[in-house]
């Protein structure tokens, strides 16, 4: 398969004291003078951005441990749940750090319609994370974590030698609706305890504020909790739609009225707990080129390569330029099958919807792409 020959290009510049390394910092940190040069190149090219493979996102798992009613993803997965084989991890890893020198990307584990921690060999994955030296990410309702798993995740965090931190990321909104809130919060305090400076974990805890959360007594009642047990960043936000009183199962768009009054209660909660962050709706801008996929990949509990978390569903098959089970990474990154999918996928087309941090970059990089 073609490669391109080029220098690599970073998305984020190296953080200094000042910065806001957690992660809600991104948006400080882009490299705008690297994005614009990558851009620019690759279209007196004619090819994708040679940016560094920045973010790696694997949904290890195909079953989850708790029956949310504000999931969407039941509806579409799989009837048949696999878990991704740990040989395809181990080797995925491997030849990241033989194959591909320049590159240092983020590991993510999470899951659409899962739970990463319910993968058979989820500690053996952790470890290795560590003896590779990847800053990683974990997305999980937290209910699985046991005293094991705490001192492998500490142990795997002091091994990262990146500027920005590791993370933990609770759901809190699944153990709000499963009723295992209070469960998860003790987990959240013997992390905490264990945790000293050198392990670079953080504990972060993004809260989807539904209908019957969206009160000032409730939600400050919740951070509170959080608050004690040792959490370093509790994240507000609205969900993109929300339950509908009859369903209790799917979403419906929330009104600019209640989106005006839960603003103002989210604002009030920063103004009183230093560690609240807001995410806020955006309206997606409308690109026809997707730029994050040159930059970061999802890969699903069977191998295969989507790119982007929010397409790593079956139906969105067409867009997998690949699958790590039959090649390795280091072939299908920008391979003819990625570049090709670059230059053919419309965003629009596909009536895309981006998480918070992919839609910036892709604002970004469409400014320098129209400039040039």
């Amino acid at each position: 398969m073609s490669k391109i020959k080029i220098k690599k290009y970073p998305i984020e510049r190296f953080p200094n004291e000042k910065d806001d390394k957690s992660a809600y910092g991104f948006k400080d940190l882009w490299d705008e003078n690297s994005v614009s040069k990558a851009i620019k190149e690759s279209k007196l090219k004619g090819d994708i951005s040679n940016f560094i493979l920045s973010k790696l996102e694997i949904h290890p798992a195909g079953s989850c441990n708790l029956d949310c009613g504000f999931c969407y993803g039941k509806k579409l997965a799989p009837k048949k749940r696999t878990d991704l084989p740990l040989e395809a991890i181990n080797n995925l890893f491997a030849d990241i750090r033989k194959n591909m020198p320049d590159e240092e990307p983020f590991i993510v584990l999470s899951g659409l319609y899962s739970e990463p921690l319910t993968h058979p060999n989820i500690k053996e994955i952790l470890k290795k994370i560590g003896d590779y030296g990847f800053r990683f990410a974990l997305y999980t309702n937290g209910l699985l974590i046991d005293e094991e798993m705490i001192n492998i995740l500490l142990e795997s965090a002091s091994k990262s030698n990146m500027p920005k931190p590791n993370y933990i990321s609770f759901n809190i909104s699944a153990t709000l609706d499963s009723k295992k809130f209070e469960e998860m919060l003790s987990v959240i305090q013997k992390i905490n305890k264990k945790r000293t400076e050198k392990h670079k974990l953080n504990i972060n805890a993004p809260v989807i504020v539904f209908p019957e959360q969206r009160n000032y007594n409730i939600l400050k009642k919740i951070i509170s909790k959080l608050d004690k047990a040792g959490t370093d960043n509790v994240r507000l936000s609205f969900p993109w739609k929300h339950r509908t009183p009859k369903k209790n199962r799917g979403y419906e768009p929330i009104s600019k009225e209640e989106y005006k009054k839960t603003l103002e209660i989210f604002e009030l909660l920063k103004k009183e707990f230093r560690k609240v962050k807001i995410r806020y709706i955006e309206e997606p801008n409308g690109y026809s080129r997707c730029f994050a996929l040159s930059m970061a990949l999802t890969i699903d509990s069977k191998g295969n390569i989507y790119p982007c978390p929010e397409t790593a569903f079956p139906f969105y098959k067409k867009l997998s330029y690949g699958n790590i089970t039959k090649e390795k990474i280091s072939k299908i990154w920008h391979g003819k099958k990625h570049i090709n999918l670059f230059k053919s996928f419309n965003p629009k087309m596909e009536k895309c919807v981006c998480c918070p941090v992919d839609e910036k970059f892709n604002n970004l990089c469409w400014k320098y792409w129209k400039e040039n």
